[in-house]
């Protein structure tokens, strides 16, 4: 397995299915958008045999949370980054 940026010519976004809509819908429609947008970065964790099969996948952001803005049992178990000044 490998954890390679997503490349929407080689990854098959359409067949990946982790069980969350929220998250397969992201993947399949707004990954690729938010990357050429320049706002994230989304990974994929690639399967050796078959490289397009998208196992997982995780996206990062500079963009800052409001972490008040959460729901309020979304909030309890996270926990603020720290700022550096």
């Amino acid at each position: 397995m490998k954890t390679l940026i997503l490349d929407k010519s080689k990854h098959d976004r359409q067949g990946f299915d982790c069980g969350v809509s929220a998250l397969n819908n992201y993947l399949q429609m707004m990954a690729r958008q938010q990357a050429g947008n320049d706002n994230t970065r989304t990974f994929v964790l690639e399967d050796s045999d078959c490289p397009e099969t998208i196992i997982g996948h995780y996206t990062l952001t500079m963009i800052p949370l409001d972490l008040q803005a959460l729901p309020a049992r979304l909030q309890k178990n996270t926990v603020a980054p720290v700022r550096q000044g």
